[in-house]
This record gives structure tokens, C-alpha cells and sequence, in this order.
């Protein structure tokens, strides 16, 4: 067996085994901040809100008579769950901080280690290739080897597109709540009919969703035909039930339902996605470990 190339495998190897460690940290750490994204939203709204509160009691006319009168109670108390909010919200977007500088670090790190999966691949079938070619009593086990990991490959391949369509959907979600929540609280929603502009507006946002879940759908049901556990029921009620641009209040609160909905349905469904990765990451770590044990077994053979 060529010896250089068997070094370069056991070099190759290990820098596979550092990717994959940093990957998963890269994971974790971006599923954390998307968590914590959810709390510094809640976070600034309530900051917002805190903010009303106290504008309303220390602005305008009404502001002024209470400091003419001496009315400092009411002030004092909402100047204090401001400060609050502030702290609460300035601390959140503090470990936010931390999470991007993290995530930044490892995306520096992993960048110029490549494709590393790919030369570690190559490696070890040339390696098989070549046990087979000379006749080798391991010959059946490789080639049974091969097929499997080919198959792997393809399914959690299929997986991985699935979740990145998944987590581009569940971006834009949160990003149109937001935002409705935004106009909610604004004139352009306060009459008992949504004004044309602003109910097209919402109904463009909400086509977004639609097709970004259309997307979803596909991809996570192309994953399942091949990838027994996934909740295909789960996946097949992601959809808007909306169909209509929104005309009134009722319409509103729909739509804002439906968002949230939407948002808990595929942060579960991400959820399911991701231990299935990991459970086919497992499999294809195993498989490996099997075709190394045998090319080494070949390479003492030989």
C-alpha cells in the first residue's frame, strides 16, 4: 500500500475530526443566538413600550402640569421600569455580542481548513480502490462499505438542504412578525379597516412566507422519502391558513396567530431536522471507523 498516501490520510483524518468538532460548536452557538434573538426582541418591545409609558407622563401638556403640581410618584416609578427595561435589553444584545464574536471566530478558524470531508473521501477510497484491485480477502466488506456511505451521503445531503430551507424560512417568519407587530402598534392598523397600502403590504410579506414554506414542504418531504422518523405530518401543515389579503382586525389577529404558529411549528421541525443530521453524522463517524479498520488491516496484510 503507497505510503504516502497512507500518511496523508492519517493527516487528512485528523483535521476532519478539528472540523467536525468546530462545526458542531459553530451550531451550537448559532442556535443559541437564535434563541436569544427571540428574547432581545421580546426584550425591546417591552423597552419600547417602558419608553410610551414614560414620554406619556413626562412630554406635552401632561408632562408639564405634573411637574407644575408636583406629581414626581408616577414618574419616579416609571423612570425606574425604564431603567430596568434599558438594563435588561442592553445586557441581552451584550451576549449577543458574545455569540457573533464567537460564531466569527470559529468562521475564521473553518475557512481556510476547505473542504477537508472531500480529500479525506478521495483518500480513503483510492486506498480502497486499491485493496480491491490486488485481489484483497477485504475486497466484498469495501465494496459493501462504499455503497453504504454513498447512500448516506446523498440522504443527509437531501437532510441538509432540507434545513437550510428550513432556517431561511423560519428567518423570514420571525422577520414579517416583527414587522407586523411593528405596524400593529402604529396608525396604519388603528382604524377598525386596514388601510389599502399597509393590508397589501402585510399580503406581499405574507406571499413571502407562502413560498418560503412551499419550499420547506418540498425539501423536507424529498428528505423523508428517504430518511425514515421525519414528522411528515408536521411538515405538511406548514402553511398559511390566510388566503386572502387581510381587510380587517380579524384578518390581523389571523395573520399574527398563524405567525406565531409558523414560528414554534418550524423551530420544532428544525429541531426534529437537526437530530437527524446528527443521528446520519453518527452513522457515516461509524461507517468510517469500519473502512479504516479495514484498509488498516489491508495495509498490514500487505
Amino acid at each position: 500500500m503507497d505510503a504516502s498516501r497512507r500518511a496523508d490520510l492519517v493527516r487528512v483524518r485528523a483535521s476532519v475530526r478539528e472540523r467536525a468538532r468546530l462545526l458542531e460548536q459553530r451550531l451550537d452557538a448559532r442556535a443559541a443566538r437564535s434563541r436569544l434573538l427571540g428574547e432581545v426582541d421580546s426584550a425591546a418591545e417591552h423597552l419600547r413600550e417602558t419608553q410610551r409609558a414614560y414620554d406619556r407622563l413626562t412630554r406635552g401638556m401632561r408632562g408639564w402640569l405634573r411637574q407644575r403640581l408636583g406629581r414626581v410618584a408616577g414618574v419616579t416609578e416609571a423612570a425606574t421600569a425604564l431603567e430596568a427595561a434599558r438594563t435588561e435589553h442592553d445586557g441581552l444584545m451584550a451576549e449577543l455580542r458574545v455569540f457573533d464574536t464567537r460564531i466569527t471566530t470559529l468562521d475564521a478558524t473553518l475557512e481556510p481548513m476547505g473542504d477537508v470531508e472531500a480529500r479525506y473521501a478521495e483518500l480513503l477510497a483510492e486506498l480502497e480502490l486499491a485493496a480491491v484491485a490486488s485481489n484483497s480477502p477485504h475486497a466484498q466488506a469495501l465494496v459493501a462499505f462504499a455503497a453504504s456511505a454513498g447512500r448516506l451521503a446523498a440522504a443527509r445531503g437531501a437532510l441538509v438542504a432540507a434545513m437550510a430551507t428550513g432556517y431561511a424560512a423560519k428567518r423570514l417568519v420571525e422577520t414579517v412578525s416583527t414587522r407586523l407587530e411593528k405596524r400593529t402598534a402604529g396608525a396604519e392598523y388603528s382604524a377598525g379597516a386596514l388601510l389599502s397600502w399597509a393590508a397589501m403590504a402585510l399580503w406581499s410579506d405574507l406571499e413571502l412566507v407562502s413560498d418560503a414554506l412551499s419550499e420547506v414542504r418540498r425539501a423536507a418531504l424529498g428528505a423523508a422519502a428517504i430518511i425514515p422518523g421525519i414528522a411528515v405530518e408536521r411538515v405538511r401543515g406548514l402553511e398559511l391558513a390566510l388566503k386572502r389579503t387581510p381587510a380587517s382586525r380579524a384578518d390581523l389577529a389571523l395573520a399574527t396567530s398563524e405567525l406565531r404558529r409558523l414560528k414554534a411549528d418550524l423551530a420544532t421541525l428544525m429541531s426534529d431536522l437537526r437530530g437527524h443530521e446528527r443521528a446520519m453524522r453518527d452513522a457515516e463517524a461509524s461507517l468510517t471507523t469500519e473502512r479504516e479498520r479495514v484498509v488498516d488491516l489491508e495495509r498490514e496484510r500487505l
